[in-house]
């Protein structure tokens, strides 16, 4: 149920509160009846290869540095070894597109990057 929140914004929740939204992700495909919504890319799993072969999730190994919106567009930064790699995302309107950026700030120091969705 989609009720007025304050003026001008919409909350998805039930009557009690509780928040009913069921579509969560980066991309989610509006589809022509009968099939509705769907969620076609949920997250990005970025994983560092260090020069030892050795392998390393950013989001789970990685120090959170920060999030910043640059003209609207989010970006985050991890560091992770010494690499402090930033993720950038933009979904234009209206296309069931998604550009994520990826890019290693710092010293210069090369990482082979591994991303599955």
């Amino acid at each position: 149920m989609a009720r007025g929140k304050r003026v001008g914004r919409l909350r998805l929740g039930d009557d009690n509160g509780a928040i009913t939204r069921r579509y969560h992700g980066f991309l989610i495909a509006a589809q022509p009846a009968p099939l509705g919504r769907m969620v076609v890319l949920e997250d990005l799993d970025v994983d560092i290869e260090r020069e030892d072969g050795s392998v390393a999730n950013v989001r789970e190994k990685g120090r959170f540095l920060d999030f910043t919106l640059n003209m609207g567009l989010p970006s985050w930064r991890y560091e992770l070894d010494g690499v402090v790699i930033e993720t950038s995302i933009v979904v234009p309107s209206p296309q069931n597109i998604a550009h994520f950026t990826l890019r290693s700030l710092g010293d210069g120091t090369c990482v082979r990057l591994r991303l599955r969705p």
